[in-house]
């Protein structure tokens, strides 16, 4: 009767049917900072700290778990990303694109987002608290949960996003738009 290693057999084999081996990470990994290209890469817990990442194709990449922070990732097209749970404290997105993102449980404190296209981004539980926000396009984005405490949201626009107990303490909301007028 060994059914709990049966159980445990079971999972180690699922889990390690969605993972790349760590020479895999490291190829995509290469391929990114070399070609500052990797579209619809899995890059899952990368360590791309302070990586330059600035102008990178990285549509349709997956980067769940991955640590970016203090990236430079100006200009960077991340449309359809996947980006559940990543470190992107103090990180430098101006001017990206996150069209369709997820970035569920992200974290984003401190971050520089100003210019950014969030639209339609999934943001919920997401940690934006001090972030630069300002002229940010969160049109249709689920921000459920979110903490933009103390975030600088000014000129944003916030059209049709969810933001159901969102933490909003201190933030700049001076032109932001919250519907159509």
């Amino acid at each position: 009767m060994n059914y709990p290693h049966i159980l445990v057999l079971g999972l180690s084999l699922s889990f390690s049917s969605i993972s790349l081996s760590a020479g895999e990470l490291e190829n995509n990994i290469e391929q990114l900072l070399q070609n500052n290209d990797c579209h619809a890469c899995q890059l899952n817990g990368a360590n791309l700290y302070r990586a330059n990442l600035k102008g990178a194709g990285m549509q349709k990449a997956s980067l769940r778990g991955a640590n970016l922070e203090r990236c430079n990732m100006e200009r960077i097209n991340l449309s359809s990303a996947q980006l559940q749970g990543a470190n992107l404290e103090s990180s430098m997105l101006m001017g990206s694109n996150l069209e369709g993102a997820d970035l569920s449980g992200a974290n984003l404190e401190g971050s520089d987002l100003q210019r950014v296209i969030l639209v339609n981004a999934n943001l919920a539980y997401a940690n934006l608290e001090n972030a630069n926000l300002k002229g940010i396009n969160l049109e249709g984005a689920n921000l459920t949960g979110a903490n933009l405490q103390n975030a600088d949201l000014a000129g944003a626009n916030l059209e049709g996003a969810v933001l159901k107990n969102v933490n909003l303490r201190g933030a700049n909301l001076e032109r932001a738009v919250l519907a159509k007028p």
